[in-house]
């Protein structure tokens, strides 16, 4: 199982994408830590309920653990801690290429 499959199984649009990457950038900042969905949710600013979906996913497929408690925590092998890389590094030069191409439309368009 990898974070490629959950990604599969997650609404194929922007928010999703950013959402997982919100989702996986704080858990590595507290890598092998147990994480509520409650404090998940109140970091990422969105309901528990919309977050939890996204969570059961990546727990289904192995890319978090999950406990009896609802919270969750990451602690990846090197072959998942790869694939993260990659999604982040992915990830950040979409959004990166995004902003650039807002910044170009601005400039062009509101200096006539």
């Amino acid at each position: 199982m990898s974070l490629a499959r959950a990604l599969v199984k997650l609404p194929a649009d922007r928010e999703s994408e950013a959402l997982v990457r919100d989702v996986i950038q704080i858990f590595r900042s507290r890598e092998g830590q147990w994480v509520s969905v409650q404090a998940l949710a109140e970091a990422v600013g969105l309901s528990a309920l919309r977050l939890g979906r996204t969570l059961n996913v990546l727990a289904e497929q192995y890319v978090l653990d999950t406990d009896s408690s609802g919270s969750y925590r990451y602690l990846p092998d090197s072959i998942l801690r790869r694939e993260v890389e990659a999604f982040l590094r992915r990830a950040e030069s979409h959004s990166g290429m995004l902003q650039a191409n807002v910044a170009k439309f601005r400039q062009r368009y509101t200096s006539r």
